[in-house]
């Protein structure tokens, strides 16, 4: 075995973890955004603060890392897909460093001081940016699969129309929502 095969191994590995982390909070924030009770809500965001420390912000750091070696062990150049790959990953890491993460901790500090009912509203904003990181990094694994090179005009608009679209669902219509809620 290479040291391209385990590159590549560890980079799949850590974005499993990345992503499947994030799915596995979207269930439980979602089911708990219909119950009466906001503190369990609340108590999602306050696990996934943690996790968002130390289980995915370092996985998106060891899939980027990882994803660098692989592409220059495996020779890949700098084709479309590995560009956008790297730029989607290097936005949706910052949203979760400079956005989703900073949105827990003050939620968690609205729960505290004001009680979990004021802070239910900014949750629920903050799960609405959490559909869209993951609207990105399903793009990002699409990429990754499919491989479009710059002449695959018809794949990389449907997915820069998919991304569009559904982070405008999330974000737009998602705010709505959240405000009848």
């Amino acid at each position: 075995m290479d040291a391209y095969l385990i590159v590549k191994f560890l980079h799949i590995v850590a974005a499993i973890v990345w992503l499947g982390g994030g799915i596995a909070f979207l269930v439980l924030a979602s089911a708990n955004t219909e119950k009466a009770d906001p503190a369990r809500l609340i108590a999602v965001v306050a696990q996934v603060a943690f996790l968002g420390q130390h289980l995915f912000m370092p996985a998106s750091i060891v899939t980027l890392l990882t994803g660098l070696a692989v592409v220059s062990l495996g020779g890949f150049g700098w084709p479309a897909w590995v560009l956008i790959g790297f730029g989607g990953i290097v936005v949706t890491a910052a949203l979760g460093a400079l956005k989703l993460g900073p949105t827990a901790g003050r939620i968690l500090v609205a729960a505290r001081e004001t009680g979990p009912d004021a802070a239910r509203t900014q949750a629920l904003d903050l799960l609405r940016w959490v559909r869209f990181d993951y609207i990105l990094q399903f793009a990002i694994v699409f990429l990754m699969v499919v491989k479009p090179d710059w002449q695959d005009v018809e794949t990389l608009a449907t997915v820069a129309l998919a991304v569009s679209a559904g982070g405008f669902a999330v974000l737009w219509f998602g705010r709505q929502t959240a405000i009848r809620l």
